[in-house]
């Protein structure tokens, strides 16, 4: 006996097709999508708080609070040795 083997190759006719409205399932998904990015914005700027309280790295923002040494309290180099 021979087994008979349909082929059945794939097409267009297979593809599901999209069938009543769209908006309620693109809401869902774009409200998704907000909250992840709500959660990842405020992840971040939690994080930089944090490293700006704790004093983590130093950002150079401005000029440092106080001034160098006076110059009269400072060594000068002695490159004669050279």
């Amino acid at each position: 006996m021979r087994i008979l083997q349909l082929r059945c190759d794939a097409h267009m006719n297979e593809l599901p097709v999209p069938c009543g409205p769209w908006e309620l399932w693109y809401k869902d998904r774009q409200s998704y999508y907000n909250k992840v990015l709500f959660a990842g914005v405020s992840w971040w700027l939690f994080s930089l708080f944090m490293v700006i309280y704790t004093e983590s790295i130093f950002l150079n923002w401005g000029p440092p609070a106080q001034p160098g040494p006076p110059s009269d309290m400072v060594e000068e180099c002695d490159d004669s040795d050279i």
